[in-house]
């Protein structure tokens, strides 16, 4: 039987997953920009990581990357609050466990608060074809065109647990997910029961750094409350592995809250915790 080999965290596998975060950020600015003429998504790199607005409410709005060149300046971070502030919108900064120490100790002398903590996780998509384990799902599909406003229907509905006839969804979750579908290298994927979606996932590739591990995001998944305990969420894991291993990625990475199920699928999956993150947020007072 092969063993998965352990994945070492270190500064520089960090700074690549950082990196492949904070262009996938910049492609979700490209994506939008595409698809509407008076798109008022904005993307700045300050740094090593960028700064994103999508919106006050968008759980894109943040900040990814930072702490990876070295000592962070003040400057940097000035220059983050300006790109934040200006548009009357909190900052959220995601903070590496393996970011240069002085990017903490920067934002708590400015009065920042912790507000979120997460977990990445990494899965070797390199072992032995033999003992791969994932193949294609039969029952899986890529989203088509038509496809697009029912998968993100669903893929809301199973976020705010609830159906996705449920007339109430928010129209930016509907947004959202409906804008992972026309991200650069992306793939989204969906399971229907009948006629029905019962539930999706993201797929997103980073290949552009030639010194830095082909990275696979796993992101934007989930499944209606009806339609769980079937298997769902464990095929949309392994057919999004697969499709990253096929398409020469090496490492595939993926964010969850810590201790919740969504990790524990994941861990049972295979995937194993690399480091964590924190979210420092300042919030927008009005005063310059």
């Amino acid at each position: 039987m092969y063993m998965t080999k352990p994945i070492f965290a270190h500064h520089s596998l960090a700074r690549s997953i950082e990196t492949a975060q904070s262009r996938n950020q910049m492609h979700c600015v490209t994506a939008h920009q595409r698809l509407y003429s008076d798109s008022f998504f904005e993307c700045q790199a300050i740094g090593s990581g960028t700064a994103l607005y999508a919106g006050h409410d968008s759980p894109l709005t943040q900040a990814f990357g930072l702490g990876f060149s070295g000592e962070v300046a003040v400057a940097e971070i000035e220059a983050i609050e300006d790109f934040f502030f200006s548009r009357q919108t909190a900052v959220h900064i995601e903070v590496s466990m393996l970011a240069d120490m002085s990017l903490t100790q920067i934002l708590n002398q400015r009065g920042y608060t912790v507000s979120e903590y997460t977990s990445v996780l990494g899965y070797d998509l390199q072992c032995p074809a033999e003992y791969f384990p994932f193949v294609p799902e039969s029952a899986i599909s890529a989203v088509t065109d038509d496809d697009i406003f029912p998968a993100a229907r669903a893929i809301s509905a199973g976020f705010l647990e609830t159906h996705d006839a449920d007339q109430t969804i928010p129209q930016e979750f509907l947004d959202l997910f409906s804008l992972f579908c026309y991200i650069p290298d992306s793939v989204c994927y969906i399971e229907r029961v009948g006629d029905v979606i019962a539930g999706g996932g993201t797929l997103f590739y980073d290949r552009e750094h030639e010194l830095a591990p082909h990275i696979a995001l796993l992101a934007g998944a989930s499944v209606q409350p009806a339609f769980r305990r079937r298997g769902i969420q464990q095929r949309l894991i392994g057919q999004r592995l697969y499709a990253a291993r096929e398409h020469g990625c090496s490492l595939a990475v993926v964010s969850t809250q810590p201790g919740t199920i969504s990790q524990s699928n994941m861990q049972r999956t295979g995937f194993q915790v690399l480091y964590g993150r924190v979210k420092f947020t300042k919030y927008f007072t009005g005063a310059s």
